[in-house]
């Protein structure tokens, strides 16, 4: 997990906004170009957690539970500036909202169906509290319990959910991850790169003009490519 303080975040949030950028947009962006680095290729599958209250009632506000609706967000990255991206994948998100009566439950279930088979799932999750609450930084806490110690979240099928929620009177980055599906050091790798292009963003006001090369460390870029050689032939098993 790592925090940003108001000040912090609000520097982020006005270079964003000088891109056409959201910043839960942004967020998801830079989060974006992680997992391309890492293996997720230029294009991919996003669960995106939606919080929506169908107006199905007068006092529907009123409620106490879980409203959370899933979507299913085609990730399209391309070898360019940054904001370019950004601007891209919010036009997407925003395309995809349109139908979330039709959730990303359904639709994989229908991608399964017309592949013929179980085998399409979408495990990475991006959660954005922004904007749950219009006092959310003015409150500094989201759930008016409090200061907020720690956050942890175990949900079915999702090997790793990248929160982003207002806390203490800034925004915190935090991901939740399955610990026996990745080798160890690699989530660490990712989020502190995620984190450093966070900071970047922040400190940097033309960072969204830039076109990103490989993220990852040289450590790592060895690995891979030892893992990637093959030096003889493979017979098809029978």
């Amino acid at each position: 997990e790592k925090w940003f303080n108001e000040d912090k975040w609000q520097r982020l949030v006005q270079s964003a906004a000088r891109q056409k950028l959201t910043p839960s947009a942004a967020m998801m962006t830079l989060f974006s170009e992680v997992l391309s680095a890492w293996g997720a290729g230029k294009e991919f599958g996003l669960i995106l957690t939606v919080f929506e209250r169908d107006n199905v009632h007068p006092q529907v506000q009123d409620l106490i539970g879980d409203f959370t609706q899933l979507s299913l967000l085609a990730v399209k990255r391309q070898q360019q500036q940054i904001g370019e991206n950004g601007r891209a994948l919010q036009r997407q998100m925003q395309e995809d909202l349109e139908h979330t009566s039709f959730c990303a439950v359904d639709v994989v279930k229908e991608i399964n169906r017309k592949k013929g088979s179980g085998s399409h799932f979408y495990p990475i999750v991006f959660t954005s509290t922004l904007g749950v609450s219009d006092d959310d930084i003015e409150s500094g806490n989201q759930y008016g319990f409090g200061e907020a110690g720690v956050n942890c979240s175990q949900t079915p099928q999702v090997w790793l959910d990248s929160q982003l929620l207002v806390k203490n009177g800034g925004v915190s980055i935090s991901w939740d991850f399955r610990q026996d599906i990745f080798p160890a050091g690699l989530i660490d790798a990712m989020f502190e790169q995620y984190a450093e292009l966070i900071q970047r963003a922040i400190a940097d006001d033309s960072f969204w003009l830039h076109t990103l090369d490989d993220l990852r460390p040289r450590e790592d870029v060895r690995v891979h490519n030892i893992t990637n050689q093959s030096r003889c032939l493979f017979k098809p098993s029978c």
